[in-house]
């Protein structure tokens, strides 16, 4: 079984790989004895090698510990949900942050963006960052990589996911109410 960290859509510029290549070459360069790996989806060869030339990328970790899937099915992409460690999602500019929610569906919480929506749709079950502090990123990818301190996360997704079900069911009663008085 493969340990690893999900960042969907890598080839879309907003979704700001590169500053998550950035901080994930910092935390493995921290932490050399990490098994870890980002796994990658949507993105193709000639666009992440032109990010390797990164200044201050660590090549070599990058090429040796990132798993390029290109474009991934939705039942492929369930499965990289349900088997990552986390999902990393440093998007610069975001209409809503549809893999923040799709990674809590799952069951997974996030290293995540503290800008634009992203910050209300799973509130305080995902670990948020400035996007562009490659820093702030690796120490985040640290932070959940300890069991314990993920497993606290997973259980406030939980609990989130529960609020949400329960939000939905009213919203959905409510609805249909409205629709009945016309």
């Amino acid at each position: 079984t493969i340990n690893y960290i999900l960042f969907v859509s890598g080839a879309r510029p907003v979704k700001n790989l590169s500053h998550a290549l950035l901080g994930f070459s910092q935390y493995k360069t921290m932490h050399p004895e990490s098994d870890i790996v980002l796994m990658i989806t949507g993105i193709d060869k000639e666009t992440f090698n032109n990010l390797c030339y990164l200044p201050n990328l660590d090549k070599e970790i990058i090429k040796r510990d990132t798993i390029l899937l290109g474009y991934v099915s939705s039942e492929e992409l369930a499965k990289l949900y349900t088997n990552c460690r986390f999902v990393l999602y440093t998007s610069k500019n975001e209409g809503f942050g549809l893999p923040v929610l799709e990674a809590a569906v799952y069951g997974k919480t996030c290293v995540s963006s503290n800008i634009a929506s992203i910050p209300e749709v799973i509130g305080t079950a995902v670990r948020y960052v400035c996007p562009t502090d490659d820093y702030a990123i690796a120490q985040e990818i640290e932070y959940l990589c300890d069991d314990e301190k993920l497993e606290k996360y997973e259980k406030r997704i939980a609990d989130a996911m529960l609020i949400l079900d329960q939000r939905m069911r009213l919203e959905q009663r409510n609805f249909i109410e409205d629709l009945l008085e016309k």
